[in-house]
């Protein structure tokens, strides 16, 4: 891993987010007719969210290499699963320490705000959370090669 490797990893990101984005708008609002009130926004929160994933997705295959896709398919196979129902339908197990710490509910909190409550201000946490995570994960991407050096000596 070079820098030069993790730069194009980053903006082969940035695209694909861009791709996803666009493909998911076409999806929602033209194919199945869902009415997005504000598509700039929409559009926006989408990408970032897609862009978040894709880098949390990368830093953890940086950091562990293969061994780490057991680890993100048990979340995202967990998040699935709760993100389905209500936080209130939910076991106090699944509320507690599934639902709490699972990064796809913040971007679906403000995907959810975005379509539904097109004027409410209620995405800033989310956001911070979500914006963080991705901080993280762009900082243990750059690190990784490093931390793979000292495990080999």
């Amino acid at each position: 891993m070079s820098l030069a490797s993790i730069n194009s990893e980053v903006l082969t990101g940035l695209i694909a987010s861009a791709v996803i984005t666009g493909t998911i708008y076409v999806l929602a609002h033209g194919c199945y007719g869902v009415p997005v009130p504000d598509a700039g926004q929409f559009m926006l929160i989408v990408f970032f969210s897609t862009y978040i994933f894709y880098l949390l997705q990368t830093g953890v295959l940086d950091l562990f290499g293969f061994a780490g896709w057991p680890l993100l398919i048990l979340v995202w196979i967990l998040s699935t699963g709760v993100l389905s129902y209500a936080p209130e339908m939910l076991s106090s197990f699944f509320r507690n320490w599934v639902y709490s710490w699972t990064p796809i509910r913040f971007a679906l909190d403000m995907i959810t705000n975005t379509l539904y409550m097109p004027n409410a201000t209620t995405t800033g946490t989310d956001l911070t959370v979500l914006g963080s995570v991705g901080i993280v994960a762009l900082i243990v991407m750059y690190v990784s090669p490093f931390l793979g050096k000292r495990e080999k000596r």
